[in-house]
């Protein structure tokens, strides 16, 4: 531990190693798990700060700092082109703070249950993925305010089985396996979140990369009986197979919101240029996607994405976002591919570029689909109609309900009084059958209406 110059250690072979009651290679202190203060700063035990490692990670071994059930503070410390990981941890608890994870032959980290803290650090350049996360029986792993890129596999991958993990304010960028990655199962309850991260310019051309994520460009998560918090992420400028953006694909998601994201400039050479969602919400589960803009997207077909929504007996919608200047390059192809028994509504879509806006998946035997409530950049009900490809233009389809109609673009709920009411009192002098023709305005203020009592 330095507070100057930096030590460089450097290694033809072996790695840095710590053991919870073995002597680390590093010094001869036995292990002991790091102590901070109130405010996170270091006040006792195992630290390794302000250090260099290079070159270590020899044959055998995991990476070039190696924890096996040790939990060090890791601070402001460069670890480089070790022959295999950057570091390794086996449960561990390990904080690692303002340090450089770069060019190393295999993953950046490698974390195998534990409870792990990544924060204000880069993990950049690295032969494998940049941080691949094994989060079972309880792993707990937060990443916040660090640089994950140009690593030549996915910049993040998770499988989390009964874990949590929380991605918060990072920058996850020109990975050539994608952005982020996350499959696993059983997570009911556990504060699973991606909130604030920009993640921009990944590229994906396989098919897929773990369990089952559709070869997507930015953020792909896949799972069953789950909880996730998926808010405020700009996922722009991300090329994949399908879903360029963000491809989803949730059984039975309990508490889970995808709100506030913004979808934007992204790519698929398959289909679903912005995004591919297929939710089921079974057994008393609940999703909205809302409050999202999907924008500029592009895909042979399903420029801005695909959308199956299955309620069961749980909550899913696809409610209050907008839809705009996608395109889908084929012929007679549409805008959104949409299936299900799930709410649409309150969203806008228009100045698309396709023959269709919406494709309908449901066959006929199906009741028609809930999309009312939506502006389509018209109140011609005949365009709207001429926009929806549904029973209208093939007899096995289902029938797209888009009745009644916006007459403008959604922004906000309209307020207004909970039970208004109107009383007419008939004034002296007033004959024969009057009609009277009324308007009420919705605002949360009551306000008095003068009528005039002419007759018609």
């Amino acid at each position: 531990r330095t507070t100057g110059v930096l030590p460089v250690l450097v290694f033809q072979k072996p790695l840095v190693q710590l053991a919870r009651g073995v002597a680390g290679k590093v010094g001869s202190e036995v292990h002991r798990t790091r102590a901070l203060d109130v405010e996170g700063n270091y006040t006792g035990g195992s630290v390794m700060e302000h250090c260099e490692v290079r070159y270590a990670g020899g044959t055998g071994s995991a990476g070039a700092v190696q924890l096996d059930a040790a939990s060090p503070l890791i601070n402001h410390c460069t670890v480089r082109n070790s022959a295999t990981a950057g570091l390794s941890m086996n449960r561990s608890n390990t904080q690692i703070h303002n340090s450089n994870i770069v060019e190393n032959r295999q993953q950046g980290v490698n974390i195998y249950v534990g409870r792990v803290i990544i924060a204000n650090s880069v993990i950049s350049g690295n032969s494998g993925t940049g941080v691949q996360i094994n989060n079972y029986a309880g792993g707990n792993t937060t990443i916040v305010d660090s640089r994950i890129e140009n690593n030549i596999q996915t910049g993040i991958t998770v499988h989390n089985s009964y874990g949590t993990i929380d991605f918060t304010n990072n920058v996850i960028r020109n990975n050539n396996g994608g952005g982020i990655s996350v499959s696993g199962c059983c997570a009911w309850g556990h504060n699973n979140q991606s909130i604030l991260n920009i993640i921009s310019d990944n590229i994906n051309t396989s098919a897929c990369g773990w369990w089952d994520c559709g070869g997507a460009g930015g953020l792909s998560i896949s799972g069953d009986a789950v909880s996730y918090k998926i808010q405020d992420n700009q996922i722009i400028n991300n090329r994949g197979v399908r879903g360029g953006g963000v491809y989803l694909n949730l059984s039975r998601p309990h508490g889970s919101i995808f709100s506030g994201n913004v979808i934007s400039n992204n790519q698929a050479t398959s289909d679903s240029g912005g995004v591919y969602i297929y939710v089921s919400t079974h057994e008393g589960g609940t999703l909205a996607i809302q409050n999202t803009t999907i924008n500029g997207n592009q895909a042979p077909n399903y420029g801005a994405g695909q959308i199956v929504l299955q309620r069961g007996n749980g909550t899913a919608a696809f409610l209050n976002n907008t839809v705009t200047n996608n395109t889908s390059s084929g012929n007679d192809a549409s805008t959104l591919y949409l299936e299900g028994d799930g709410r649409f509504q309150h969203n806008n879509i228009f100045d698309n570029h396709a023959t269709y806006e919406v494709y309908l998946g449901n066959n006929n035997s199906l009741p028609p689909l809930d999309a009312a409530y939506n502006w389509w950049g018209t109140t011609d009900a005949n365009q709207i109609a001429a926009k929806l490809y549904d029973f209208e233009d093939n007899l096995t389809r289902g029938r797209v309900s888009s009745s009644p109609l916006l007459e403008r673009a959604y922004t906000t709920p309209l307020l207004g009084p909970a039970n208004p009411s109107i009383s007419i009192i008939q004034q002296s002098g007033t004959e024969g059958n009057l009609i009277f023709v009324l308007a009420l305005s919705a605002v949360s203020i009551p306000a008095q209406m003068a009528i005039s009592d002419t007759p018609d």
